[in-house]
């Protein structure tokens, strides 16, 4: 299951998503518990594609969370791997 949250302020980076994710967790503590699984900031506003599975303690790792300073994705498929779904 994903949820996709559309927001008025585009990043510029990394450290930009990051900032608005933990700005939105605060205003919505829920999304504490939703992974991050895509970031695309175009047309003046960002869209945040959370994903309901276990989020890792690296969840905006380079490595992870791969991309430039408009658009981020998941290197891997979350729904698809089974040690990070929620039981």
């Amino acid at each position: 299951m994903e949820l996709r949250i559309d927001y008025p302020e585009v990043f510029r980076d990394r450290a930009g998503l990051v900032d608005l994710v933990r700005r939105l967790r605060q205003q919505f503590p829920a999304l504490a518990q939703w992974r991050v699984c895509a970031g695309h900031a175009c047309l003046g506003v960002t869209i945040i594609l959370f994903g309901n599975v276990a989020v890792p303690g690296d969840e905006f790792s380079a490595t992870t969370l791969v991309g430039d300073g408009s658009e981020f994705s998941l290197t891997n498929d979350p729904e698809r791997t089974l040690h990070s779904l929620r039981t």
